[in-house]
């Protein structure tokens, strides 16, 4: 039995309104929640199974996964029909139990997603291998034939009669073309991919243990056009980055501040950059944690950003802190304000 479930045969009947067909209704109700809230365990432990064995029919797992979120809603109409026969008591059960129901789904999700990616990485370096492979140098075979054959030509009109002469050539020389061909005249036609980017994306090409190279700017300025741009920039006030705490609700503006502010200046290198990192971390919360221990030095930059997207910057992480936000959060008011701070 699930821990939701348990959860709510916590209620006693006392706690539901008694009367006649109500109660008949509330028994239905609960019956119908057990039966669904059992197929999708049913669902998520073959979704386990599957990824244990390593099993890559990616469609049958999409599916499965597809019926657990079908299943989910189900559920939950199911449970909040049960708020109009509970109690106000007991209205914390079944909060209870509809929130240990979405964190398992969201685990589940989490768990499938990080195995797809981990397939779809081992799949893309096999193409990779398979096509440096396929790319082969040209045949050395036909090309050395062709250079000794006008020697051998030489020799036997040299050592032989002149009815030696007369002896046609080999076809393999007279007909000789190269089988190997270039593989861009194959693919006249290369076809686009547009590639989807977030706004993180150059951290996993970042290198490890390796100092950071931006490509500099070539472009060349006169004196005046150097002092104007200088000039205009005392002007500007300087921006402050928002210290960030770990929330991976701040996390989106504040990577993409960083970079913008801190990791693309060229003229820094990555002691300074990790020391800026550091610096806009709040003291206490799970920034500083995931990064604790890894000192000040530059070689621990890209591994330091690389930690804080892990930990607080995946998708999953992110969907399930808006769902917090919204399920967990204070009682909305009929205002303005309750509203506006509902909303994402």
């Amino acid at each position: 039995m699930s821990k939701s479930t348990e959860t709510t045969d916590k209620i006693t009947e006392a706690e539901y309104h008694q009367s006649g067909e109500e109660k008949e209704r509330i028994s239905t109700v609960k019956q119908k929640r057990k039966v669904v809230r059992a197929r999708i365990t049913r669902s998520m432990n073959r979704i386990r199974d599957l990824i244990q064995s390593n099993d890559d029919n990616h469609r049958r797992l999409n599916r499965e996964l597809e019926e657990i979120k079908r299943d989910s809603f189900i559920a939950r109409d199911l449970n909040s029909e049960l708020y109009a026969y509970v109690s106000d008591v007991a209205t914390c059960t079944l909060d209870q139990w509809e929130d240990e129901l979405t964190s398992d789904i969201f685990d589940i999700e989490e768990e499938l997603e990080d195995y797809l990616n981990r397939d779809a990485i081992s799949s893309q370096r096999e193409n990779e291998v398979a096509e440096i492979r396929n790319i082969s140098p040209p045949p050395e075979q036909n090309t050395t034939q062709d250079q000794t054959s006008p020697a051998v030509e030489i020799l036997t009109s040299d050592n032989q009669s002149p009815q030696a002469d007369k002896v046609p050539e080999s076809p393999l020389v007279m007909n000789h073309s190269p089988s190997w061909t270039s593989p861009s005249s194959e693919q006249s036609h290369p076809v686009s991919k547009e590639k989807v980017t977030s706004v993180d994306s150059w951290i996993d090409e970042l290198v490890e243990f390796q100092e950071t190279n931006l490509p500099r700017e070539n472009q060349q300025f006169t004196i005046a056009e150097s002092l104007f741009k200088l000039e205009s920039s005392r002007d500007i006030p300087s921006i402050q980055i928002n210290k960030f705490d770990g929330n991976p609700l701040h996390y989106v503006d504040f990577i993409e501040c960083f970079q913008i502010q801190i990791h693309n200046k060229t003229h820094l290198n990555d002691n300074a950059r990790m020391s800026q990192l550091k610096s806009h971390l709040t003291r206490t919360g799970d920034a500083a944690r995931v990064l604790s221990g890894m000192g000040s030095q530059g070689t621990m930059n890209t591994t330091a950003l690389k930690t804080l997207k892990q930990e607080c910057g995946q998708r999953s992480v992110i969907a399930r802190a808006y769902i917090n936000k919204i399920t967990r959060g204070g009682k909305v008011n009929n205002d303005r304000e309750s509203l506006r701070d509902c909303t994402l």
